[in-house]
């Protein structure tokens, strides 16, 4: 009778701390993942309609820029220099930035690498704040 109790025991032990791991997870991803990325999709979707704009005017925004910039079958990408002080001597930091023209392989891949950087640190942000804000109001997995 004995062992069959601490076996009881040792099970809802055992039950409680996957209860408590699963709701710590859930937690997680609710705040880091999901909160972040509903808003982000809100946030494009009223960017878009505010300024009565569609992917599709954005699409021949583009293409008339790439039309623009560079040469028939090259592609503009933007390069930055940062200078650390100017001729008068003065230290502030600038942007230096034109555009070359580039096959579409590194258009492409420098397109990519710019969005990433981008929804990576808006994603990081907000589930920060999201974070943060679960944590001042007291909302943790209990």
């Amino acid at each position: 009778m004995a062992n069959n109790m601490s076996s009881r025991q040792a099970c809802h032990a055992a039950r409680y701390v996957v209860a408590r791991v699963l709701r710590g997870l859930f937690w997680c991803l609710k705040y880091t993942v999901i909160l972040p990325l509903a808003t982000m999709a809100l946030m494009a979707l009223f960017v878009l309609w505010k300024d009565n704009t569609t992917p599709g005017k954005l699409l021949v925004k583009e293409i008339n820029f790439v039309r623009q910039t560079a040469p028939a079958g090259q592609f503009p990408v933007s390069e930055c220099w940062f200078s650390s002080s100017d001729s008068s001597g003065r230290s502030e930091i600038q942007d230096i930035c034109h555009y070359r023209a580039a096959d579409a392989a590194d258009y492409v891949r420098e397109t990519d690498r710019s969005l990433m950087q981008l929804v990576t640190a808006l994603w990081a942000t907000l589930a920060l704040m999201y974070v943060s804000l679960a944590a001042i109001t007291g909302k943790y997995p209990v």
